[in-house]
Parts: structure tokens; C-alpha cells; sequence
């Protein structure tokens, strides 16, 4: 049996089975967020390439993407249900059902033109449903971690977010193979069995739903006044808005690989499932880099990390086989950033609430991702993309300095 924490809801008067967890395994959550990772990458790469050889508009292929993440910018507005209403188990399970279904219809649907509002719907659906999926499991670590292991249970959960994108991206390459409506239908049912972990964990019992409906509705409110006016909750605002370890240049690999000489498959092989794997390692490295340093330095250390490998590549020869080190070594720093984050936002957030307070500050860091985004974009246009990496490294520099000097600051000033 694992150990209890000590704040964690005690144990019925009737022992249930030894088979079920009060506190899940660690690698537990990698399956609990591969449906979070996977969604986003099948309707970007999967349901993107298959669209756009169907004769789907680019802007429209972009577009579908777009509708599916539009969702994961207002969150937290019903992140509150999560934490006052039913059990994380539920809203898991009830949620992963929705994404996966809208998923394999998105790949059963007839691609073209004429099925763009359909596609729209489904990437809708989906998108909502996946943000739950994303808030449960978040609330049960925050919940039932122990902080000395908020690491290494950070790490697993975003291994599985990086995990999930690299298989939701293989949907496309078995979809020539056993045709579309079969790979979609794969897919989902794959998903669907990521939801099974819960099965073993124990969930006491929660508020009865009219108290938690009044609850769940000053929720909201209440969490954001407490994030502002804490001295944690301050770094972690902090924390967000900055553009450290944004590891945006990756979006921009496929397109900058000519100038390395790299051929098409090679391009695919090292910025699909070779960098989803190396990502997964990151996310166990930087777990256990949470647990053995201050967090917040941890989190510096790996956004730093992030801009040392985008100096790398703007220094190295021009080479296929440096492109392939430049994108491992940038994405397994991308990985660390991911658990470094977690684990860090989760020492902030404290237990109570959530999944409202986790993705107030997960829907800020938006912020600075857009920004960095833009700033690659805009330096590769108008400079060049050596100019760019160089951009990309630095927007990363500027950030862990001033977290490093917000946080000297906070430190300084009275509770």
C-alpha cells in the first residue's frame, strides 16, 4: 500500500481492497494525460495533413487546430466544477469518453471542403473535453501528492503529455497504412484505456452537489483574489508571464531543416516520434530535478537548458547530422521545461482548488508562448533563421533573469 499523506481524507471504518491507491503510483499519470497530449497533436498532424490533401485551405487546416485549442485559454472559468463537484475519476473517464469519440469521428468524417463545419464541431467537442481530462488529473496530483515527490510525479504527468503527442502525430503514417477510419478508431480505443489507472485508486467521497454547485460558483473568484494578494501566488503569476523555456523555434524546425540539408524523412523521423521519446526522458529528468533543488531553480536550470540548445544549433554546421542533435538536445530540453513547470506550479497551488488555480496560471503562460512565437517568426522573416535561434535563446535568458530577480525580491519582503 502506498503511504497516506497526512492531510489526505481518512480511511473508511471498512478497509477497501489493497489493490486500490490512495495515493495512484507516479506512473499512473503518464496515462491519465496521454489523452491530453494526443488530441492536440491528432487534429494538428493527423487530421491536418489528411485535410490539406484533401484539398482543405491551409488557413482552414490552421484554423481546426486553432478551434480545438481555444478551449485551453478559458479553462479556468469551469475549472471549478472539477474541484467542488463529483470525483476526479468521473469527470476523467466521462470527459475521455467524449475526447476520444470526437476524435474517431473527426477520422471517419470525409475530408474535404464540404465537411469543414462537421470538423469544426468535433474539434470543439474535443478540445473542451480534453481540458477536463487535463484539469482531473491535475487536481489528483495536486491532491494526493506528497510535496516531497511533487518531482517525480510532475514528471510522469508531462511525459505523458509529451508521449500523447507523439502518438497522436503516428495517426497520420497509420492512416496510409490501414486506411483513416481504422487508424481513428485505433486511436480512440487506445485512448479510451488510458482512463483504466483509475480503476485501482480510491476516491472518498466529495460534498454533496448542491453544496458544491454554491461552492464550485464562488470558486472562482475567491482562487484568483488568493493568488493575487499571496506571496506565492505572485511568483507564480510571475512564473507564467515570462517567456522562459517556451521552446517555440521547434514549431518552426520542419520548416528551417533545407538550410541543414536534411531530407524529408529525416525531418519527419527527428521532429516526430524520435523528439516525442527524448521528450518523455526530459519530463523524467526534469521530475526528478524538482525533487533534488529548490523548484524554482530547477525551472530556471531547464529554461536555460532550452536556450543553450538554440545556441547550439545557431553555432553548429550547417549538416543533417547536426540537425538531428540540434532538435533532440532542443526538445529534451523542451521536456524538462514541462515537469520543471508542473512540478513548480503545483508547490505554488497548495492543494486546495486545484485545478482552478493550476490553470489560471497554465492559461497565463499562454501569454509569453504566443509572444515568442511571434518574436521566431517575425526575426526568421525579416533577419534569418540564425538571427532567430539566437532570438529564441535570449527571449529564454531575459526570462530566467528576472525570474531570478523577482524571486531575490519576494524573498526580501515581508510575508
Amino acid at each position: 500500500m502506498w503511504e497516506t499523506p497526512r492531510d489526505a481524507t481518512p480511511r473508511a471504518a471498512t478497509a477497501p481492497p489493497e489493490t486500490l491507491h490512495l495515493v495512484p503510483p507516479a506512473f499512473f499519470y503518464l496515462f491519465l494525460f496521454l489523452p491530453y497530449g494526443a488530441g492536440g497533436a491528432f487534429v494538428a498532424v493527423t487530421v491536418g495533413g489528411l485535410a490539406g490533401r484533401a484539398g482543405v485551405s491551409d488557413g482552414d487546416v490552421a484554423g481546426l487546430f486553432a478551434i480545438w485549442l481555444m478551449p485551453h485559454i478559458w479553462k479556468f472559468v469551469w475549472a471549478p466544477a472539477i474541484d467542488w463537484l463529483g470525483t476526479q475519476r468521473g469527470w476523467h473517464l466521462a470527459a475521455n469518453v467524449v475526447a476520444s469519440a470526437g476524435l474517431g469521428a473527426m477520422g471517419i468524417v470525409p475530408m474535404g471542403p464540404q465537411s469543414l463545419g462537421v470538423l469544426r464541431a468535433l474539434a470543439l467537442v474535443a478540445g473542451v473535453a480534453s481540458t477536463i481530462v487535463a484539469m482531473a488529473t491535475e487536481s489528483l496530483v495536486a491532491e494526493r501528492t506528497p510535496p516531497t515527490q511533487l518531482g517525480r510525479v510532475a514528471g510522469w504527468m508531462q511525459a505523458g503529455n509529451a508521449g500523447g503527442i507523439a502518438f497522436g502525430g503516428t495517426g497520420l503514417a497509420l492512416a496510409q497504412r490501414t486506411g483513416v477510419p481504422a487508424a481513428a478508431s485505433l486511436l480512440a480505443v487506445v485512448l479510451l484505456a488510458c482512463s483504466l489507472p483509475l480503476a485501482f485508486v480510491r476516491f472518498p467521497p466529495r460534498r454533496d452537489a448542491g453544496e458544491g454547485l454554491r461552492k464550485a460558483a464562488r470558486d472562482l473568484s475567491s482562487e484568483v483574489l488568493s493568488i493575487l494578494r499571496s506571496r506565492s501566488g505572485q511568483l507564480g503569476l510571475v512564473v507564467c508571464a515570462l517567456p522562459l523555456g517556451m521552446g517555440a523555434a521547434a514549431n518552426l524546425f520542419a520548416a528551417i531543416s533545407p538550410d541543414w540539408r536534411a531530407s524529408p524523412a529525416l525531418v519527419a523521423t527527428s521532429t516526430g516520434v524520435a523528439s516525442g521519446v527524448i521528450s518523455v526522458l526530459g519530463s523524467l529528468v526534469g521530475g526528478r530535478l524538482s525533487d533534488s533543488m529548490p523548484r524554482r531553480t530547477a525551472y530556471i536550470v531547464a529554461g536555460l537548458a532550452v536556450a543553450a540548445a538554440a545556441f547550439a544549433m545557431a553555432g553548429l554546421p550547417r549538416t543533417p547530422a547536426a540537425f538531428v542533435v540540434s532538435v533532440l538536445a532542443y526538445n529534451f530540453a523542451n521536456g524538462l521545461v514541462y515537469a520543471t513547470f508542473a512540478a513548480f506550479v503545483l508547490e505554488i497551488i497548495g492543494r486546495g482548488a486545484a485545478a482552478t488555480k493550476y490553470n489560471i496560471l497554465a492559461a497565463l503562460a499562454n501569454v509569453p508562448y504566443l509572444f515568442v512565437a511571434y518574436l521566431d517568426g517575425w526575426v526568421s522573416n525579416h533577419h534569418g533563421r540564425t538571427a532567430m535561434l539566437v532570438a529564441d535563446g535570449l527571449s529564454g535568458v531575459a526570462g530566467a533573469l528576472v525570474l531570478a530577480a523577482v524571486t531575490y525580491a519576494l524573498r526580501r519582503r515581508p510575508a
